[in-house]
């Protein structure tokens, strides 16, 4: 009798979601063990890229704060 191949872990569609799940969360624990320079960690670089648009141009201001005494 010839062994069963399963052709997917979970289904076509979630084995991919999944596996850049766990290779974003092994980085994120890699970061906490080594720990990064502010600014350089993976959800500074996440937020800047995606404050960009196509162009290069920065498309969300964060807010700044008047110092009003």
């Amino acid at each position: 009798m010839a062994p069963i191949k399963y052709p997917y872990l979970l289904s076509k569609w979630l084995d991919p979601i999944f596996a850049v799940t766990v290779g974003v969360l092994a980085y994120g624990v890699f970061e906490q063990r080594h720990g990064r320079q502010e600014g350089h960690r993976l959800i500074d670089l996440v937020k800047r890229k995606w404050d960009r648009d196509i162009n290069g141009n920065v498309t969300n201001f964060l807010p700044v704060e008047d110092n009003k005494e």
